[in-house]
This record gives C-alpha cells, structure tokens and sequence, in this order.
C-alpha cells in the first residue's frame, strides 16, 4: 500500500514515470479505496482547521470538510463512469475500474492541495480548487495516453470528457454545498 501511495503522489512531479509504473503496478479495490481515503483526510483536516481559525462553528466546520471530500471523491467516480460510456460508444473496451483508478488518480492534485484550504482565506478556496482540478484533468490526460492502447483521437475525446464531467459537476456540487451550507 505505501508503494501504492509513492507512485501516486509522485504523479505530482513526474507524471509520465509515474503513469508508467502505475501501468505495472497490480491495483486492487482496496488499494484504491486506500489510497483516496488517505489523500482524503489532507482536504478535510486542513479545511476543518481554515474553517475554526475564522471562526465557523464546529459542526458547520466538519459537515462542510465531509461534503468537500465527498464531492471531489464522488465527481471523480462519475467522470470515470462518463469516461467509461464514452469510450464503449466509440467502441473502445476500457474496464470499469480502469477508469475508476484513472480518474481517481487524477485527483491526487485535488485533495493533495487540499492542504492550502488552511489558510483563512476563504476567497481563495474557489481558486485553488479550479487550479488543482485543471492539474487533475492534465493527469488524466497523461493516464489515459499511458494507461490505455487508445488512439489519439480516442485519447482526446475520453480524456476531454472526463475532464469537462468533473469539472462541471464537481463545480455545480460544490456551489450546491456553499448554497445549503449558506442557508
């Protein structure tokens, strides 16, 4: 599992060694769940800390870090669904958990930068999220050039869909928490 850990956090520094190592590495269900778990608590603790130090009361402070999490975790799963469709339906034959562990993957930069939501700065929470997104949807790009015996144009479409699946749906949601946080 720490192997596991290395090679996904060195995705942030040398995606191309790591993607490759990544293509050898036996992954399984649990090393995955493993993995998204660890990186997970680095956006929560540091959101949860960012959130006490300007005062938001701790309930609050602890469902909006949980929600946070969910939304990165959730939205990275559905765009590896919508890699997924679209890659049948240009009758490419990508597994299910292929995608999952691509996607998944792709969102190392995500909850890794998750460590900058301590700062209590709030305004720069939304831009630090996007910045880190448009890392993941790079990384996804690379993963899916390196993962996949795809051809270029198959490597564009599923890594653009992807990427736009997150990004849309992991900014609707997240306004969805700020609103009903909000209210």
């Amino acid at each position: 599992m720490l192997e596991f850990l290395t090679i996904g956090l060195s995705l942030l520094w040398a995606p191309e060694r790591a993607w490759s190592r990544l293509r050898a590495f036996h992954t399984d269900v649990f090393m995955l769940v493993g993995y998204i778990v660890a990186l997970g608590m680095l956006p929560f603790l540091f959101k949860l800390i960012g959130h006490i130090i300007v005062g938001t009361p701790i309930k609050a402070a602890v469902a909006e870090a949980l929600l946070f999490v969910f939304v990165v975790i959730g939205t990275a799963g559905l765009s590896g669904l919508a890699l997924g469709l679209v890659s049948r339906r240009m009758g490419y034959d990508l597994r299910v958990f292929d995608t999952q562990r691509l996607t998944l993957l792709s969102s190392t930069p995500v909850l890794v930068m998750g460590i900058l939501y301590g700062l209590p700065v709030l305004s720069l929470h939304p831009y630090v999220f996007l910045s880190s997104l448009g890392w993941g949807a790079f990384l996804l790009l690379r993963g899916v050039w390196a993962l996949t015996t795809l051809d270029a144009k198959g490597v564009t479409v599923v890594s653009l869909t992807g990427s736009c699946t997150w990004i849309l749906s992991a900014s609707l949601l997240t306004q969805v928490v700020v609103l009903s946080l909000s209210a």
